[in-house]
């Protein structure tokens, strides 16, 4: 056996037939495909040397949810057997989010509390955050069913897209509008956008007569404004304290949006 790949990460065996992987956070372990590179005409098998012969195929599947034996046989009617144990570790962390990064701790919780996720260990952190995919997060933090939402509840949402269901759920909770007529999934949810939908979601009050305004309060839709104080009297948004901005229609980033999360409904 000269190496195993599992959930896109290679090692090699040591000299003991061990081969430790560790796949990247978020890989669901219960069912990877090995794939396994071995000498010429030299073929895999399930399990110990001295099992019934089940031959690897390429595309099978495995629980890898402990240390797994396999057997790799020569090509001479397999009369060399050799045995290794794949060990399989999902890491703890993301490759781009730093432990010196503001936004660390709370996008680890929110990564283990099943709030979000990466793309094969990614998780993204200044990307922008999806307005679908917001209100996926939300949907799932309030615990709902997605086989009672089979219909779309906006024009512009397809009824067989992955957040589908979770739309219409926030729609019919009130915590979603749109325009009044799309909702306009795959733009960019701005951070006043995000303001009003933690409000609804996490019941979070208006505040419409804040003590101070924010230095760029005129930037603010008038519509945000009770949502946007309402967040900052919470402390779960609370824009540039250096500043005493709050950037209203910039682009909220996936880091922000685990924060802002976080400090809703972990925290609340």
């Amino acid at each position: 056996l000269n190496s195993v790949t599992l959930a896109g990460v290679t090692a090699t065996p040591d000299a003991k037939g061990n081969v430790n992987i560790t796949v990247p956070l978020g890989t669901e372990v219960t069912k990877l495909a090995p794939e396994f590179d071995v000498s010429t005409n030299a073929y895999v098998t399930v399990g110990e040397k001295d099992d019934a012969i089940n031959i690897v195929k390429p595309g099978d599947t495995f629980n890898f949810y402990s240390a797994r034996t396999f057997t790799v046989r020569s090509e001479n009617n397999g009369a060399t057997k050799n045995e290794y144990v794949i060990t399989v570790t999902v890491s703890d962390k993301f490759y781009d989010v730093a432990e010196d990064k503001w936004y660390y701790e709370e996008v680890m919780e929110a990564a283990g509390l099943g709030w979000v996720n990466g793309d094969n260990g990614y998780f993204k952190p200044e990307d922008s955050m999806k307005r679908g995919d917001f209100a996926l997060i939300i949907a799932r933090i309030m615990g709902y069913d997605e086989t009672q939402y089979r219909d779309s509840a906006f024009p512009d949402v397809d009824s067989d897209l992955y957040y589908s269901a979770a739309i219409a759920f926030c729609a019919e909770e009130g915590i979603i509008g749109g325009d009044g007529s799309n909702f306009y999934p795959e733009r960019a949810i701005t951070r006043e956008e995000m303001a009003k939908i933690i409000c609804n979601a996490a019941g979070v009050e208006q505040v419409t007569d804040p003590d101070s305004l924010y230095a760029d309060d005129a930037e603010i839709a008038e519509w945000a404004k009770g949502y946007v104080y309402g967040c900052q009297a919470a402390e779960i948004m609370m824009g540039n304290e250096e500043a005493n901005t709050f950037d209203a229609r910039s682009n909220a980033t996936r880091a922000e949006a685990a924060a802002v999360l976080v400090r809703a409904f972990a925290n609340a």
